[in-house]
């Protein structure tokens, strides 16, 4: 899902998300709600090293370095920073998808051939013509092409170039988008509650 995409997704949610119960216990706070008008109720649970969602999205559970049940009456989980986050997601690997295309290959063709000079790009342009038909049946389940294909222009480590291939599933952005959501319902009832202190 491309980033704009989720952004989308974290706007829309912002402005419609509807709160239907709060439970708050030693270590545990539990958060239902609808994300938007036409979502079913999704369960998301907050514990000392955990959080955990399911319902109306897939279930997903990441693994806190930080006391997540404490935290987010705080008004934070990290979800602002969605790769920090990520990292933390249980079974991130088997999550993600591999998913193929000439418009990536295009992108690292460019990351490659920045800066060469004239020649070089030129020897460049005609290996990776030569070999692209190595690409051809490439997919998740066959990349040994891919390697091959890296191999005949010279690229070390090429494996690292897996990862522009790699994605979550849609839902996962979706997941991050509704804990935004709670996020900010507890820091406006952060906010409420120091304006009642404070007597504004």
């Amino acid at each position: 899902m491309e980033d704009k995409e989720y952004q989308m997704y974290v706007n829309k949610f912002l402005k419609e998300y509807e709160i239907i119960s709060v439970k708050k216990y030693h270590n545990l706070v539990r958060v239902d709600l609808r994300p938007g008008e036409h979502w079913s109720k999704c369960t998301f649970i907050f514990t000392e090293n955990h959080i955990a969602c399911f319902g109306d999205i897939a279930a997903y559970t990441w693994r806190t370095t930080w006391n997540a049940a404490k935290f987010i009456l705080q008004g934070t989980c990290n979800a602002k920073d969605f790769l920090y986050l990520s990292e933390k997601l249980e079974h991130y690997s088997e999550l993600k998808e591999f998913e193929f295309s000439d418009e990536i290959m295009k992108k690292i063709k460019e990351y490659l051939t920045d800066g060469l000079e004239e020649d070089e790009l030129e020897e460049f342009n005609k290996k990776w013509d030569d070999n692209y038909y190595l690409l051809y049946n490439v997919d998740e389940h066959r990349l040994n092409e891919l390697d091959e294909f890296f191999e005949e222009l010279g690229v070390d480590d090429y494996y690292e170039f897996y990862s522009w291939f790699q994605h979550l599933q849609d839902r996962y952005y979706i997941a991050v988008a509704i804990l935004r959501c709670i996020e900010d319902y507890f820091s406006k009832q952060l906010i409420t509650k120091e304006k009642l202190t404070n007597g504004k």
